[in-house]
């Protein structure tokens, strides 16, 4: 017969261990997760441990981003005007699409309102088969549209409705002509030479005509810069740059759209690459190489939509695979020579946006700034033709009267 004495010490024994085997447990535990927030694994040890993969994460990041968004439109609505419509998606209505790049759509839509009345502009959303990525994105590129000041070359954001999903952002109508169209029609028409004083490509609504198709040229490639510029002082890019993105509105103001955060641009470029895209030829050799993707990118997609404007939208290269592209990067100018109606000064400018490395390519406000200075010197050299134009007919006029 068992001693109670050695039973119950061994009772008591094995009581302790338990505890023991416990407190570790939970000691070990409360380690593991004070070292996963030092070295920022929680999360993931979290994910693993309730098994529920990624949409825990996604859903809180997305819960904060809205937080975000709901701030920084309670705090930006106190500036609107009365007279200003908040919109309200059950009073806007989408009727035809316009334009789809990647996995965003644009569509025309209207807002009706019993006490503002009927109003169009464009609805900008995702498609149905759209990842979860690519929605977060979204919201935070609604959330910085939102925040931007008006640009008179950037598309206009009206609103953005991000309170459920679907997300969708309000911008102005879209209704204008793109740049490669006007481009083209005036190209096959004949409507401008490359050299010499005929009457402009573009009129405005005020009948105001530029006093030489170099000069409609020069402007509208200053805008383009000045909306890129814009852009990349608040951290938005626009891959691959073209005509095509580019539209003029009734005044002949050319405005960008279609510009991304840089994670969806990484992503839609990669999508690009991958189809073989005709759009190609606007990227820089270290995107369609190595699949690198940074703003200096854009800078060589600058000077190929400036090489579009001068050339009247013509791109000796654009049906070239990425392969056979690749052998074109060594010597660009052969491929894209100086247009005829292009001075070399602005071809210079094309040029430096083409360096094979991306860090001596030049910047965009220097861009901006030396075709700003060839718009200016060109005005100063059309005012001095024209005063000495009318003195020379005030002479001729005065020597017939005697």
């Amino acid at each position: 017969m068992a001693d109670p004495v050695l039973v119950g010490i061994i009772v008591a024994l094995a009581a302790v261990i338990v505890i023991l085997v416990i407190l570790l447990c939970r000691f070990g535990l409360r380690s593991r997760n004070s070292i996963d927030l030092k070295t920022g694994e929680r999360q993931t040890y979290q994910r693993r441990r309730e098994g529920r993969g990624s949409f825990r994460l996604v859903e809180e990041s997305r819960r904060r981003l809205q937080r975000t968004v709901t701030t920084t439109m309670r705090r930006k609505r106190e500036y609107l005007k009365e007279s200003d419509p908040v919109y309200c998606r059950r009073e806007v209505k989408t009727t035809d699409l316009l334009k789809s790049h990647g996995e965003t759509e644009y569509w025309k839509g209207t807002f009706n309102n019993s006490t503002l009345g009927s109003q169009a502009f464009t609805v900008r959303g995702l498609k149905e088969s759209t990842k979860i990525k690519d929605v977060i994105e979204f919201q935070r590129l609604a959330f910085i549209l939102c925040s931007l000041s008006k640009h008179a070359n950037i598309i206009e954001t009206l609103a953005a409705d991000t309170t459920k999903l679907p997300y969708y952002i309000y911008h102005e109508t879209m209704e204008g002509v793109s740049l490669f169209d006007k481009l083209k029609e005036n190209d096959e028409n004949h409507y401008l030479k490359p050299v010499g004083r005929t009457p402009s490509m573009l009129t405005s609504q005020r009948g105001v005509k530029a006093s030489s198709e170099l000069e409609v040229l020069l402007k509208m490639s200053c805008e383009v810069t000045r909306g890129l510029s814009f852009l990349s002082s608040h951290k938005l890019f626009h891959p691959g740059i073209n005509s095509k993105e580019v539209l003029l509105n009734a005044n002949a103001v050319c405005k960008l759209y279609n510009f991304q955060t840089k994670a969806t641009a990484r992503r839609y470029i990669m999508y690009l690459i991958t189809e073989e895209h005709r759009r190609l030829p606007w990227y820089a050799p270290e995107t369609v190489c190595q699949h690198k993707y940074s703003s200096g990118s854009d800078i060589w997609s600058l000077g190929v939509l400036l090489f579009e404007i001068f050339s009247y939208a013509g791109v000796s290269y654009e049906s070239l695979t990425s392969s056979e592209l690749q052998t074109c990067y060594d010597d660009t100018r052969s491929y894209l020579p100086r247009p005829s109606g292009c001075t070399r000064s602005i071809y210079d400018i094309m040029t430096s946006c083409w360096h094979l490395d991306r860090r001596r390519r030049v910047t965009i406000d220097r861009v901006v700034s030396r075709l700003g200075n060839e718009l200016h010197s060109f005005d100063k050299t059309e005012r001095g033709k024209t005063a000495r134009h009318r003195y020379q007919n005030i002479g001729l006029h005065n020597v017939q009267q005697h």
